[in-house]
């Protein structure tokens, strides 16, 4: 696992036999953006899933999503996470990864700047 921290973002990826496999970032954004538009400046694929009401966007190897409750008077915190493996592909899969990944980040102290 490498894990880098800038100023508005954390990345953590996963690396496996010296390849990334998989990452999952926080970043805090200003408030006019939306998880459609942030998912569509980061996704590699078309994102032909969403849910909880545009909440979530995700595709079978990508997952966007918003943290509701974690924001300052200018910025909201978004989640994503991405694979990085040809052979991984299922939506269903995502769509519960990034809900899941997403409800343990608000709990956690990243919710609050």
């Amino acid at each position: 696992m490498r894990e880098k921290h800038y100023s508005s973002t954390q990345l953590c990826d996963i690396i496996i036999d010296d390849v990334v496999a998989m990452s999952a970032k926080l970043e805090w954004l200003g408030q006019e953006r939306t998880v459609g538009r942030y998912a569509a400046e980061l996704a590699q694929e078309p994102l032909t899933h969403s849910a909880m009401g545009g909440q979530f966007f995700y595709s079978g190897s990508e997952a966007f999503g918003r943290a509701e409750g974690c924001s300052d008077s200018e910025q909201q915190l978004y989640t994503s996470i991405q694979t990085w493996t040809s052979d991984h592909h299922d939506p269903d899969a995502m769509k519960h990864l990034i809900i899941d990944y997403t409800e343990e980040v608000e709990k956690s102290t990243d919710c609050t700047r």
